[in-house]
């Protein structure tokens, strides 16, 4: 994490471009920020890497990797929570209607009821 004193010189690199006036030093205070705090996050994922208990090749494969691809990997995002919420409700209803059909169909529910019957 950036120490108070690295974010007071972000604070200060900003409000100098912007007294300045000068759109291109403005983005060049920016990029750099944006430059410094992706490299920490690349540095925080590379550490969570190094803890998890992977072979030595994967984790040189996790750490190779861009910040956005390593990141969607480590951390499935909330649309595939989505999907596999989806596909889990799909699941149960297919299992409901299933289960209604063994209710209300005439021939299953004799094999049911003779079933029963012979349990021991």
């Amino acid at each position: 994490m950036a120490s108070s004193f690295q974010k007071l010189a972000d604070v200060l690199s900003i409000e100098n471009a912007r007294m300045s006036g000068d759109p291109q030093r403005m983005q060049g205070a920016i990029g750099s920020i944006q430059n410094r705090k992706a490299t920490e996050s690349d540095n925080l994922l590379n550490q969570q890497i190094d803890l998890m208990t992977l072979p030595d090749t994967q984790k040189a494969l996790l750490k190779a990797m861009d910040l956005k691809t390593k990141y969607s990997t480590m951390f499935p995002s909330a649309g595939q929570k989505r999907q596999t919420a989806l596909i889990e409700n799909t699941n149960y209803l297919s299992d409901l209607r299933q289960k209604f059909e063994l209710e209300t169909d005439p021939t299953k529910q004799r094999q049911i009821s003779q079933q029963i019957k012979f349990l021991p």
